[in-house]
């Protein structure tokens, strides 16, 4: 019951002040049309994607803009707050050869059977801060 009032609580008060910031919590969002599960997707949110809240709907949907985008979504994937994500570049993990084959050799010696490296391949590092506003 504590989080039913606490739901209902949270997103009333997203919706009674204008353009609240709400981010996507879930890998990914249906943005619909329509207040249902039926209703048309307008647009594939993903995870981290900041939204304007305009009104809540029911205690499951919100009304929300995604840059020209207006729709609606499950409030249940979106939490309040605007997310700011960092990326970074991490070590080598491979290389692309220069006859388009793929090595997960790191250093000296990696396509030399390939015609060498055309480029090597780092790991991204994602850094998400959530800003409460």
């Amino acid at each position: 019951m504590k989080n039913i009032i606490y739901t209902l609580f949270f997103f009333g008060a997203l919706a009674s002040a204008a353009q609240n910031s709400a981010y996507v919590s879930a890998n990914s969002l249906n943005l619909r049309e329509q207040a249902n599960t039926s209703s048309k997707v307008v647009y594939k949110l993903a995870q981290y994607d900041n939204l304007a809240v305009l009104d809540t709907i029911t205690t499951n949907w919100l009304k929300v803009s995604y840059g020209q985008q207006t729709g609606y979504v499950y409030q249940q994937y979106v939490k309040k707050g605007k997310a700011k994500v960092y990326t970074t570049t991490g070590g080598r993990i491979g290389a692309v050869c220069k006859d388009g084959t793929r090595s997960s050799a790191t250093g000296r010696g990696a396509c030399s059977h390939h015609g060498g490296v055309s480029r090597w391949i780092y790991s991204e590092i994602k850094k998400v801060e959530i800003i409460d506003e």
